[in-house]
């Protein structure tokens, strides 16, 4: 099983559910939908109209898996989590990345 740091990437199937009333918190670089589940798991995505380029969307998820990498223990283990990259996450740090990231935890444990 693939996984980022010491999270599993969640399967197609999973992702699907996401979409089923999924919570949602917003940042500059990505929109992150969340879910409970009895594990932690974690998917990056990048929607075509973002960038018609997939080298383009390619980097948009290399940059948010590594800021996921640097900021994954400010998550709680009890969700399922789907990053959703902006235009803005290209131009952007993972170290900038991974701050936003950071400041979406705090918002999820209240």
């Amino acid at each position: 099983m693939r996984s980022v740091g010491k999270t599993p990437v969640i399967k197609s199937k999973e992702i699907k559910e996401m979409f089923d009333n999924p919570r949602r918190l917003s940042a500059a670089s990505f929109v992150l939908l969340y879910k409970k589940s009895p594990s932690r798991g974690v998917a990056f995505t990048v929607k075509k109209h973002v960038s018609k380029n997939a080298v383009m969307r390619n980097k948009i998820k290399r940059v948010l898996r590594e800021a996921y990498l640097l900021s994954e223990s400010f998550f709680p283990d009890s969700c399922n989590y789907l990053f959703i990259g902006l235009k803005q996450a290209s131009e952007s740090s993972p170290d900038e990345v991974s701050t936003e990231m950071a400041d979406i935890a705090r918002r999820i444990h209240g």
